[in-house]
């Protein structure tokens, strides 16, 4: 009595599902298999090209005042050193050119991390970055409040 149903002693218990298809098989078994792929593509949140260039471009505004307030600051700072009885070489420039360069510097960083990112994501870092730029901004505000103070003394001449 023969019949076609495999016997114990005929199945290769190191055998893979895989390895068991007949070579003629139209199952592709050269592809791995992926648990986290579920056929679907992943979203990472609502990405719509205008709404995400709007958020750009909004921020960019933002960031383009610091800069301004930056670049007055360095026109500024240098007339009142001069009305303050000090000479240009006393104002810190080295202060005044960081001021200039972090905000774009940090916009740009802010918009290469949120450029892969979601509309909500990316308003996100461009909020951190402003943030961080502002910071930056009062950080360079009270360094050289304490330049000014140290070259004027105590009573600071104000």
């Amino acid at each position: 009595m023969s019949d076609n149903t495999p016997r114990e002693r005929d199945v290769d218990p190191t055998a893979t599902a895989g390895s068991a298809l007949d070579a003629g098989s139209e199952l592709d078994t050269d592809t791995e298999f992926d648990p986290s792929d579920s056929g679907t593509p992943a979203r990472r949140g609502i990405r719509s090209g205008w709404f995400s260039s709007l958020i750009a471009v909004l921020f960019g505004i933002v960031y383009a005042y610091y800069l301004w307030d930056a670049i007055r600051s360095m026109v500024e700072l240098p007339k009142n050193y001069t009305d303050l009885g000090l000479t240009t070489a006393d104002v810190p420039w080295w202060l005044l050119i960081v001021g200039v360069a972090v905000p774009p510097v940090v916009y740009l960083l802010a918009f290469l991390i949120g450029r892969r990112h979601g509309v909500a994501t990316k308003a996100l870092v461009f909020f951190a970055g402003l943030a961080t730029v502002a910071a930056l901004g009062l950080a360079v505000i009270a360094v050289g409040s304490r330049v000014l103070t140290t070259l004027l003394g105590p009573a600071g001449g104000l």
